[in-house]
């Protein structure tokens, strides 16, 4: 129970900062156009993030000793769940991303 909120602390944290602020010279000007394709930019590259998650997977499937051996404290922590978790993490942000990109593109047309 209580690893189980631990990590749900450590990834809400994570959850929290996965998005990076725009820059604040953007958020100033109200700069709608820059702040959606910034958002795109931010948007890929947690998506590359997820795929990076995802070679990671299949690296601690073909060996999860491995992962094992890096845990220096009981309990053992299962690194490919880990990995599915920060994966869909990243997926969710990246669609946020795109949500706030796609709303931004929608202030530029008003």
């Amino acid at each position: 129970m209580m690893k189980t909120l631990l990590v749900l602390v450590m990834l809400s944290e994570v959850a929290c900062t996965i998005i990076a602020p725009p820059p604040q010279e953007l958020l100033a000007k109200n700069d709608h156009a820059a702040l959606a394709v910034w958002y795109e930019k931010e948007a890929a590259n947690l998506r590359q993030k997820a795929r990076e998650m995802e070679v990671m997977i299949e690296e601690y499937r073909k060996d999860r000793e491995r992962g094992r051996k890096l845990m220096i404290h009981p309990p053992k922590t299962d690194f490919v769940q880990e990995c599915h978790n920060l994966a869909a993490m990243y997926r969710n942000a990246a669609r946020q991303a795109e949500s706030l990109a796609t709303s931004y593109r929608e202030m530029t047309r008003a």
